[in-house]
Formats: C-alpha cells, structure tokens, sequence
C-alpha cells in the first residue's frame, strides 16, 4: 500500500458528526452576536459559558429571554437561577449544533411538555413557581434535668394519704387531715 494511503493514527481527530456540531454552534453564537449587539442598550457580559446581551427590545426575543447558540438575549431577566436554566441550553446547543432550533420547535411551543424547556429547569426558568422549602426545623424536645436528677426526684416524691403529692418534707398541696381523739 502507497505511503500516502495510509491513514495518520498518531494524532486522533474528532468524529465529523462532532465537529459539524460545533461549527453549528459556533455558527448560531455568531448569529446571537449579529442579532443582539446593535439592539441591545444594557450590558454585555459573560457568566461562565454564557454571554448576556441584555436591555433588547421585547420583539428582539420570546418569553423573558431566548438563548442562540451561547448568546443569552434578553430585557432584563439576569436572574441567577434563569442563567442556570439558559446555561443547560448552551450545553443543548452544543450537543445538537444547527439542529437544536428544528428539534426545539419539534418538540412544542409548551414549555410544561418541551423536552429541552424540562431538561433545562422549569423553576429555573421561571414555568413553575419555585417551590419554597421550609425554613423552620422540627423542634426535639429539650431535656432540662440529667438522668441523676430524674432519679433523685422520683425516689423523694411520694403520695400522702390524702392524695396530695409532698416532695421531700414541703407539700404542693394543704393536707386535709382529720385528728381523730
């Protein structure tokens, strides 16, 4: 077999469905760019993997923000748990490259039965109303004498005759007692 036939195993390379993903997602960051920048009258920033393109028009995106490729684009909704969620649709563009928005749009409008919406967080997202976790712990019962005291108290106590209970010599109750002659 001819020298320029042989494949070249010294250097591995990137499987081309891998690498046809990553240019799609390079590509759609490039588009959230072009789209994002020239509108955009708030900040530009970077949070992780994200970059925030926010004080956009309304009309500029759907619901309180849409993600394009790392490109979160948005009004104002820079909320900490919302960059959670749009960080997981970084990751699923990445993971799906140019076929991400067919999918997305397969998989329906509604976000409580969208795959990628459930994946990412409804809660995070802002579908759901987060649910608060208690804050309040369940008491244990406090324990205000030691075991050397409880058995003290429990050999000094005693019933008298008439029903009343005397701890030691002092009574907790007057003693109605008859003297008989």
């Amino acid at each position: 077999m001819p020298e320029r036939y042989r494949l070249d195993t010294s250097r591995p390379r990137p499987p081309r469905r891998r690498l046809l993903r990553e240019l799609g997602f390079r590509y759609a960051t490039a588009v959230g760019l072009v789209w994002g920048l020239p509108l955009s009258t708030g900040r530009v920033c970077r949070h992780g993997d994200l970059i925030i393109v926010s004080g956009l028009p309304t009309w500029a995106y759907r619901r309180g923000g849409t993600t394009v490729g790392r490109v979160y684009l948005t009004g104002a909704n820079v909320g900490e748990r919302v960059l959670v969620h749009e960080a997981a649709h970084v990751e699923q563009w990445r993971r799906y490259g140019m076929w991400f928005p067919l999918l997305y749009w397969i998989a329906g409008a509604n976000p409580m039965r969208n795959r990628f919406e459930i994946e990412a967080g409804l809660e995070d997202g802002g579908y759901l109303p987060r649910r608060r976790r208690s804050m309040r712990r369940p008491v244990p019962p406090t324990v205000t004498s030691s075991v050397d005291d409880v058995e003290g108290t429990a050999a000094s106590t005693q019933t008298s005759t008439s029903g009343s209970i005397a701890t030691g010599t002092e009574s907790t109750t007057a003693t109605t007692a008859t003297e008989t002659p």
